[in-house]
């Protein structure tokens, strides 16, 4: 927090309107254990911190939650390898009206780090035609699947209405009868979009509805 880039930093914003700095810390916890995705966060969540550290939050990235991030990214550099890829932006009530700041982009936000979820533009090299895509770490669920329904149209029917959901492990056997009913419950919203589920995971299983 004391360093000189930061302190250059701080220069640098000075003139732009920017009134406020959050300092975030980030903490990865990995181990060499190439069969271990050791989830290192549930062990140590109530741990108390030194209060003299000054960081607004501080984000841990154990083995876990970096092979979630990796498995989401490899999958979409493999499987729409003609589309352009890129993180979509959230928004908070500080910034969202700024018509300056870009909604989408190749760095990959700090707070995305220990989401549950990230969401994807994919924008087809071609034809520039753009997909939203929301990969989650949660298994696949009924109340996941309407989650996401939910959160895909509230924020990006505005530009697109391909969407694309991502899960560890989807069954299409198994779980596309409850595709189906959830887009059922959303009717209207959802009748006009195209919905796809696939899953990130690297089981030959996964394969049966590529």
């Amino acid at each position: 927090m004391t360093s000189e880039f930061r302190s250059q930093n701080n220069e640098d914003y000075e003139m732009t309107g920017i009134n406020g700095a959050n300092d975030t810390g980030v903490l990865f916890w990995f181990t060499s254990d190439k069969t271990s995705d050791q989830d290192v966060v549930s062990k140590i969540c109530n741990i108390n911190l030194d209060k003299t550290l000054m960081f607004s939050v501080i984000h841990i990235v154990d083995s876990a939650r970096a092979a979630y991030i990796y498995n989401s990214i490899k999958y979409i550099q493999n499987n729409f390898s003609d589309c352009e890829y890129f993180f979509h932006y959230a928004f908070s009530s500080s910034n969202y009206k700024d018509p300056k700041i870009e909604k989408y982009g190749k760095i990959f936000p700090v707070e995305y780090l220990t989401s549950d979820i990230i969401p994807f533009r994919l924008i087809n090299k071609q034809s520039r035609k753009v997909s939203f895509c929301l990969s989650s770490r949660g298994e696949f669920s009924e109340e996941a699947i309407n989650r996401l329904l939910y959160l895909a149209s509230d924020v990006s029917q505005d530009f697109t209405s391909d969407f694309i959901f991502l899960f560890p492990e989807y069954n299409l056997l198994e779980h596309e009868p409850i595709v189906k009913r959830a887009m059922r419950v959303h009717n209207d919203k959802i009748n006009t979009l195209n919905i796809t589920v696939k899953s990130y995971g690297n089981d030959f299983r996964n394969l049966i509805h590529e």
